[in-house]
């Protein structure tokens, strides 16, 4: 009574709009955590048998021991009131949030579901007004571990969403027991007194499909789950929100009713083409994943980190070293230094030169090269034909192999190119490189995925059925596609040159259009003299951000 006295005072000095909010975040969390929507769902859809299934563990405790009696009770009141959308008023809100947060049960199982770091969580405590409870349950040992499990697999998963874009349940699993080499470790996650004696979600020994993707589907809200399986970037929110309505729209037909398995494993079937993440799934499935270090695969838990490769350095010192006093003037006239703008230009070029963060689509060459040449042209360099062009494009088109892309599941060009080198060591081992702007490879890559397994078998017999009718001179022929070389950039370069003068030489590029653009993709022209301003500024983060992307989701 103590605790939750202490906190109905400290929410009371808030402002009802305050307290709203407050209520909303509690109840996004606490909804989340799905060991205490099984212990309620218990009779009525049991998930039991699936884990066990999948795990092959037993769940050798009751349900009861997870939560019960009026933590239950009170979990259960808001879940209908929230359900029933039942208006509350101000005073109403404070009695809940004081009664959650001082049950021992529910303000363990709001901790362990809530989604941002530690730190944010302290300070989350501290505006609910249960600091000191929160400080008495990170000294519990029990407490400590589950949530530590927790963070992990959002981690991993986040890693898993910057670096592929879109990634299968049943993949990301692997990946996880790829790194986590003690998963088979189970001490520690269990009680033997007190509240929340037993957990099913967070520890892993249950870790499976089934209860990975109830928990990060309900405590990673920065990934997007879909109902069969994917984690998605939320770059592909757009798609994603889109094929829900259609989900929602195919099971109406009927009332909604008996939407069973089969439903939803009909509508899947149909959606591979209608999505971008699903076509990038598709079109990466037969690729090897980009599996790094653990240590620099979890680097990209922060969405901004890229690798520094050896092709970027190459390509900045080139350029300092062959055009440092006309960075230097083209810096002074833009309103900031030499290095801003180095940097400026280096981080457009990988932008163009990277699919991440873009829905699936492939980096443009033709707008690199374009890029390059005319940022270039407008800070002094005279090119008069190809081969001034030569050396500064070279590196250039080094730094875009060098990066990591979504559609080569996280390789980049060139180390794709070294991975298959290495398979390519078993002749009974191959990948197959379908380009996909070729009708007729776009067809064949189709027709083989829908084989499934028999991809194998189908190819021998087409491959002696070829060589038999090449030995009677009845083969069909077929168009080609044209290899991305040196002598393809050479003609696009050249086009570029057709395009912006006479006689193969690039014009002197007016200022009001030649702007080294911040934006990946800006929404207007920006002048040589704004074009670097406030690139170097980083923007504040308020200690609430938690509470305003649970707003926002809200």
């Amino acid at each position: 009574m103590e605790i939750k006295a202490q906190i109905t005072k400290k929410l009371q000095k808030y402002k009802a709009d305050e307290i709203k909010t407050l209520y909303q975040l509690m109840l996004r969390v606490l909804s989340g955590n799905d060991d205490f929507r099984m212990v309620q769902n218990a009779d009525t859809d049991d998930l039991r048998p699936v884990i066990e299934g999948e795990t092959g563990e037993k769940i050798d405790f009751a349900m009861e021991s997870i939560i019960s009696g009026e933590s239950l009770k009170l979990w259960q009141d808001i879940q209908a009131e929230e359900a029933e959308k039942v208006k509350l008023k101000k005073a109403d809100r404070i009695e809940r949030i004081a009664s959650v947060m001082s049950d021992a049960a529910l303000f363990e199982g709001f901790c362990l579901a809530f989604y941002g770091k530690d730190e944010m969580l302290a300070v989350l405590c501290d505006e609910y007004g249960c600091l000191e409870a929160y400080e008495a349950l990170v000294q519990d040992t029990v407490y400590r571990k589950r949530r530590a499990y927790m963070r992990m697999l959002s981690d991993y998963v986040l890693a898993a969403s910057h670096l592929y874009g879109v990634v299968a349940l049943h993949d990301f699993e692997l990946l996880l027991r790829y790194y986590e080499k003690n998963l088979d470790d189970f001490d520690g996650y269990a009680r033997e007194e007190g509240s929340y004696k037993n957990t099913i979600l967070f520890q892993p020994r249950y870790l499976g499909l089934c209860t990975l993707q109830q928990l990060i589907g309900n405590t990673v809200p920065e990934v997007l789950t879909t109902m069969d399986g994917l984690f998605l970037h939320p770059s592909f929110t757009e798609d994603f929100q889109k094929e829900q309505k259609e989900m929602v729209k195919a099971f109406a037909k009927n009332g909604g009713q008996n939407v069973g398995e089969k439903d939803f494993d009909q509508f899947f079937a149909a959606a591979g083409e209608k999505t971008s993440y699903r076509k990038l799934l598709r079109d990466t499935m037969d690729k090897p994943m980009y599996l790094p270090t653990k240590e620099e695969f979890l680097k990209y838990v922060n969405e901004d980190y890229h690798v520094i490769s050896t092709a970027e350095k190459n390509l900045r010192n080139y350029l300092k070293g062959k055009y440092g006093k006309e960075l230097e003037t083209a810096a002074q006239a833009a309103g900031t230094t030499a290095e801003v703008y180095l940097e400026a230009f280096i981080a457009k070029l990988r932008d163009l030169g990277t699919d991440v963060g873009k829905g699936g689509a492939e980096p443009d060459p033709q707008a690199q090269i374009q890029f390059v040449l005319t940022t270039l042209r407008q800070i002094g360099a005279a090119f008069e034909n190809i081969a001034d062009a030569k050396e500064p494009l070279r590196y250039a088109m080094e730094l875009s192999n060098a990066e990591h892309l979504w559609c080569n599941r996280g390789f980049s060009a060139d180390g794709l190119a070294v991975r298959m080198a290495a398979e390519k060591k078993n002749p009974y081992v191959m990948t197959i490189g379908f380009r996909k702007n070729n009708p007729e490879h776009i067809q064949v890559a189709e027709f083989l995925n829908s084989l499934e397994r028999e991809k194998a078998q189908y190819i021998v017999k087409a491959v002696l059925t070829y060589r038999t009718l090449e030995e009677k001179g009845e083969v069909p022929q077929t168009g080609g596609a044209v290899s991305y070389d040196y002598e393809t950039i050479k003609s696009i370069v050249l086009q570029i040159m057709r395009e912006q003068g006479a006689d193969g030489k690039i014009p002197a590029v007016q200022p009001e259009t030649a702007s080294l653009s911040l934006e990946a993709e800006p929404k207007e022209q920006i002048t040589e003299e704004d074009s670097l301003i406030g690139f170097d500024e980083s923007a504040m983060q308020g200690i609430m951000a938690s509470l305003s992307a649970f707003q926002n989701q809200n």
